[in-house]
Protein backbone atom coordinates (compact mmCIF):
# COMPACT_ATOMS: atom_id res chain seq x y z
CA UNK A 1 0.00 0.00 0.00
CA UNK A 2 1.51 3.01 -1.15
CA UNK A 3 2.25 5.86 1.74
CA UNK A 4 0.73 9.27 2.29
CA UNK A 5 4.26 10.73 1.12
CA UNK A 6 3.83 8.91 -2.16
CA UNK A 7 0.25 9.45 -2.89
CA UNK A 8 1.02 13.28 -2.40
CA UNK A 9 3.93 13.09 -4.76
CA UNK A 10 2.00 11.86 -7.34
CA UNK A 11 -1.03 13.80 -6.97
CA UNK A 12 1.19 17.24 -7.14
CA UNK A 13 2.86 15.33 -10.32
CA UNK A 14 0.01 15.27 -12.12
CA UNK A 15 -1.44 18.20 -11.10
CA UNK A 16 1.49 20.32 -12.93
CA UNK A 17 1.19 17.97 -15.80
CA UNK A 18 -2.73 18.92 -16.15
CA UNK A 19 -2.31 22.69 -15.64
CA UNK A 20 1.09 22.21 -18.76
CA UNK A 21 -1.51 20.08 -20.84
CA UNK A 22 -4.28 23.19 -20.06
CA UNK A 23 -1.59 25.40 -21.36
CA UNK A 24 -0.89 23.77 -24.67
CA UNK A 25 -4.52 23.82 -25.26
CA UNK A 26 -5.26 27.19 -24.57
CA UNK A 27 -1.88 28.00 -27.22
CA UNK A 28 -3.23 25.94 -29.57
CA UNK A 29 -6.71 27.63 -29.39
CA UNK A 30 -4.83 30.81 -29.44
CA UNK A 31 -3.01 29.92 -32.54
CA UNK A 32 -6.19 28.59 -34.57
CA UNK A 33 -8.36 31.26 -33.61
CA UNK A 34 -11.33 28.81 -32.52
CA UNK A 35 -14.05 29.80 -30.68
CA UNK A 36 -13.26 29.39 -26.92
CA UNK A 37 -16.38 26.79 -26.40
CA UNK A 38 -16.02 24.90 -29.27
CA UNK A 39 -13.67 22.15 -27.12
CA UNK A 40 -16.52 22.12 -24.59
CA UNK A 41 -19.38 20.70 -27.31
CA UNK A 42 -18.02 17.64 -28.95
CA UNK A 43 -21.20 15.76 -28.90
CA UNK A 44 -22.58 18.63 -31.58
CA UNK A 45 -19.45 17.96 -33.76
CA UNK A 46 -19.99 13.87 -33.54
CA UNK A 47 -23.38 14.94 -34.75
CA UNK A 48 -22.73 17.34 -36.91
CA UNK A 49 -20.29 14.93 -38.87
CA UNK A 50 -23.41 12.25 -39.16
CA UNK A 51 -25.41 13.17 -41.93
CA UNK A 52 -29.77 12.07 -42.27
CA UNK A 53 -29.36 8.97 -44.03
CA UNK A 54 -26.38 7.28 -41.89
CA UNK A 55 -28.28 8.26 -38.95
CA UNK A 56 -31.48 6.31 -40.48
CA UNK A 57 -29.32 3.23 -41.36
CA UNK A 58 -28.26 2.98 -38.01
CA UNK A 59 -31.93 3.61 -36.80
CA UNK A 60 -32.69 0.61 -38.75
CA UNK A 61 -29.79 -1.03 -38.02
CA UNK A 62 -30.31 -1.47 -34.14
CA UNK A 63 -33.88 -1.83 -34.90
CA UNK A 64 -33.21 -5.08 -37.20
CA UNK A 65 -30.84 -6.55 -34.66
CA UNK A 66 -33.71 -5.75 -31.71
CA UNK A 67 -36.01 -7.71 -33.42
CA UNK A 68 -33.28 -10.45 -33.92
CA UNK A 69 -33.29 -10.63 -30.51
CA UNK A 70 -35.97 -10.67 -30.00
CA UNK A 71 -37.02 -13.89 -32.21
CA UNK A 72 -34.13 -15.97 -31.00
CA UNK A 73 -33.50 -15.23 -27.87
CA UNK A 74 -37.25 -14.75 -26.28
CA UNK A 75 -36.13 -15.71 -22.65
CA UNK A 76 -33.46 -12.50 -22.78
CA UNK A 77 -36.60 -10.39 -24.41
CA UNK A 78 -38.46 -10.95 -21.65
CA UNK A 79 -35.59 -10.35 -18.86
CA UNK A 80 -35.00 -7.25 -20.61
CA UNK A 81 -38.64 -5.79 -20.81
CA UNK A 82 -38.94 -7.27 -17.14
CA UNK A 83 -35.64 -5.12 -15.67
CA UNK A 84 -36.84 -2.07 -17.62
CA UNK A 85 -39.91 -2.28 -16.12
CA UNK A 86 -38.56 -2.48 -12.86
CA UNK A 87 -35.87 0.21 -13.49
CA UNK A 88 -38.79 2.75 -14.57
CA UNK A 89 -40.83 1.67 -11.93
CA UNK A 90 -38.00 2.12 -9.32
CA UNK A 91 -37.65 5.61 -10.76
CA UNK A 92 -41.02 7.10 -10.79
CA UNK A 93 -41.17 6.43 -6.92
CA UNK A 94 -37.82 9.06 -6.57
Amino acid sequence: MPTKAELEAELTSLREELSAARERLTQTEEESGDAPGAAERPLDWAVSQLEGSEVDRLLKEFLAELEDVQANKPLLSLFGAFLLGYLLGRGGRV
